[in-house]
């Protein structure tokens, strides 16, 4: 799909993807109208397609899905015509950056990937000179973060390919996967919702946080997610039968969604061992969220750890039988993930009990007993 979300491109093979497949190759590219809802156009291609990265200006870069050694390409998809071919491994993903000006190739290897910049003409398409990055530690795949200046891993997670959006992220999960239930990323400059398809059901997470928001039940199990605007799309493949599905926009909402602002407050009481210590919370707002739908996670012994889940719990109450200085932390989360966090310190003092005083069992002489197991003896005679 262009980053613009105007057109989206599939590859249409001839022959299923092999790496013994050594013969010539070919395929095809059709072309999707996304504002019009409509299938434009398909051309042929001169290699099996395995990824395709698109610009705005509909400049196609193709990775070869097909052989060992193989050939990427580049097309205008205006034009349908060839405009580079260029020998280098087969099966890699192809990562456009967000300048639309060049493409990143990345080949998969044991300990990690190598990585081939080569720059994209943005008139006709064809890519200059490529510039190797070497190895890279971890595997594909990988996706630029939204200012194109470092390059985010997802390794340890089977994500076939990611979209950013205005306000969502969309990626797919194979449902056989097991594993982490949020994406590992950078957080987009101005996207405030990521969001995960596993299996038929579409999560929304908030893009920063990696808070779970909401989901969405899908038609089919789709292969790619994209959006126009604030509408989503999937593709789902179902034999030789490709489908275009609009979804609903769980994020729809959240625009203009601000962070809450948290307020946490120590209780006016006595500060002292054995005493409670109320911290509430209730002090709390936030811009779109009401105050009986936010949630609270406290951190009680201010080890920078929280201790609870998420609740509506709007306070808590400690006791301290040492005296010292304490610190309690609470994070506050609205509707869409977004959070904030307070925290209070506090300076509990020994509590010093008046004591009792008990009868001796020496004629003549008392024994002061405080609780603290300190002991005073009474001279004879002092009552």
């Amino acid at each position: 799909m262009t980053p613009d979300g105007r057109w989206l491109y599939a590859g249409l093979l001839t022959r299923p993807h092999g790496m013994s497949d050594f013969g010539a190759q070919h395929g095809f590219i059709a072309e999707f109208d996304l504002e019009a809802g409509a299938k434009t156009r398909e051309f042929p291609v001169e290699i099996d397609p395995w990824d395709i990265a698109a610009t705005d200006a509909r400049k196609l870069v193709i990775s070869s899905g097909a052989g060992q050694f193989a050939h990427a390409v580049s097309y205008d998809a205006v034009t349908g015509e060839l405009r580079t071919r260029f020998q280098t491994a087969a099966f890699q993903p192809v990562l456009l950056h967000p300048a639309g000006d060049r493409v990143l190739f990345l080949s998969a290897h044991t300990a990690g990937a190598y990585a081939t910049e080569y720059p994209v003409d943005p008139d006709t398409g064809a890519l200059g000179e490529a510039r190797g990055f070497g190895n890279l530690t971890v595997q594909p795949p990988f996706l630029y973060s939204p200012d194109g200046g470092s390059l985010v891993s997802y390794s340890g997670f089977v994500f076939p390919r990611w979209l950013w959006a205005r306000r969502v992220m969309w990626s797919r999960r194979p449902s056989s996967r097991k594993g982490p239930s949020g994406p590992s990323c950078s957080t987009p400059r101005n996207d405030r919702s990521a969001t995960r398809a596993p299996g038929e059901t579409s999560h929304l997470f908030h893009a920063r946080t990696f808070e779970w928001i909401g989901s969405v039940a899908l038609p089919h199990e789709p292969r790619d997610l994209g959006r126009l605007g604030t509408r989503l799309f999937a593709t789902s493949v179902a034999a030789t039968v490709t489908r275009l599905h609009e979804l609903p926009n769980p994020a729809l909402g959240s625009e203009g969604n601000q962070a809450p602002v948290a307020r946490l407050e120590v209780a006016a009481g006595e500060r002292l061992t054995r005493r409670p210590v109320v911290f509430d919370g209730s002090g709390s707002t936030d811009d779109q969220t009401a105050f009986s739908a936010l949630l609270y996670r406290w951190d009680a012994d201010g080890d920078g750890a929280y201790d609870t889940p998420w609740t509506n719990t709007v306070s808590i109450t400690r006791q301290y039988l040492l005296p010292g200085t304490y610190r309690v932390g609470m994070e506050v989360r609205d509707e869409w993930g977004e959070t904030a966090q307070a925290q209070q310190t506090v300076v509990i003092a020994e509590a010093i009990d008046a004591g009792v005083i008990r009868p001796s069992t020496s004629p003549g002489c008392c024994r002061l007993r405080r609780r603290t197991s300190r002991s005073i003896r009474c001279a004879p005679g002092s009552g």
